[in-house]
């Protein structure tokens, strides 16, 4: 499903989270860490470091249009900042709130988490954190509801 993962060899280590082993065999750059359940991998993940959100070039619009809106949204309601590959049409909002990285490539990906201080850290944390509870209280669903509504009656 992802065969950037063998590719990469960056200085940050990718965790992988799946209940098939992957062909990859783990070192300093990946993890194979097994299957967790929803709420098991959200209190994992929820400890820190940042959630990829990517696919390779081959399957870009496929993956964006069906996956990405449920993988970004896990990652931010466990609360941590996202690297999503350029492009993406959550590109904008992503940079506009300074929720993690948007980038051309994991080797981007890498040299800019390696870079990152405390400090920054600390600040897309704290505005993931605005997200995240607009996320857990379906703010955005009810609103999307509330708009679509709206439109249908003005009708």
């Amino acid at each position: 499903r992802f065969p950037f993962l063998k590719e990469y060899h960056g200085t940050v280590p990718i965790e992988y989270f799946d209940g098939n082993k992957p062909e990859r065999e783990n070192d300093e750059s990946f993890l194979w860490k097994g299957y967790r359940k929803p709420v098991e991998l959200m209190k994992e993940t929820s400890l820190g470091g940042f959630g990829l959100v990517w696919c390779d070039k081959e399957n870009f619009d496929r993956y964006y249009s069906m996956n990405q809106p449920h993988k970004l949204g896990f990652h931010l309601s466990s609360g941590i900042p996202v690297v999503i590959r350029e492009g993406c049409v959550h590109s904008d909002w992503i940079r506009g709130k300074g929720l993690g990285y948007v980038v051309e490539s994991l080797d981007e990906a890498d040299k800019l988490i390696q870079n990152t201080s405390d400090h920054a850290y600390a600040e897309m944390v704290s505005n993931v954190a605005k997200v995240q509870t607009l996320l857990l209280n379906g703010i955005y669903t009810k609103k999307l509801l509330t708009d679509a509504v709206i439109k249908v009656m003005e009708q």
